[in-house]
């Protein structure tokens, strides 16, 4: 059983097959309606097309607009932890015994090279 856009809503399986009788659908459209249609088709097909384009767009912009909610969300958390993060420097300053941690000066950078010789190869010449 298959919906309309043939999406497959059930399936049985039967050990034999039995009979299969097809049943032409009664046609809704005379043949001069039809006719119309097929006639009208490219400028049904336009439209259909743009309304599938603006929904698109849509869709598109509503994620756009998702992603900027989320990123300025994070901005603000943040924000407010570095403000927080600000706030709570004298108190451990105090606990360090006026050790001030964000300070780069207290510290002393040092560059260190490691060398390894991987192989070596000695030709007489």
């Amino acid at each position: 059983l298959k919906k309309y856009q043939g999406k497959q809503l059930h399936q049985q399986s039967y050990e034999t097959f039995y009979q299969l009788i097809w049943r032409p659908r009664e046609t809704l459209l005379t043949k001069a309606e039809r006719a119309n249609v097929v006639k009208n088709l490219k400028k049904y097909e336009r439209e259909f097309d743009k309304a599938d384009k603006e929904l698109a767009f849509k869709r598109q912009l509503d994620a756009t607009k998702a992603k900027r909610s989320l990123r300025s969300t994070f901005r603000q958390r943040v924000a407010r932890l570095k403000d927080f993060r600000r706030q709570q420097k004298a108190e451990r300053m105090d606990l360090t015994d006026g050790y001030d941690s964000d300070d780069e000066a207290n510290y002393v950078t040092k560059e260190v090279s490691i060398e390894t010789i991987l192989s070596t190869k000695e030709e007489v010449v």
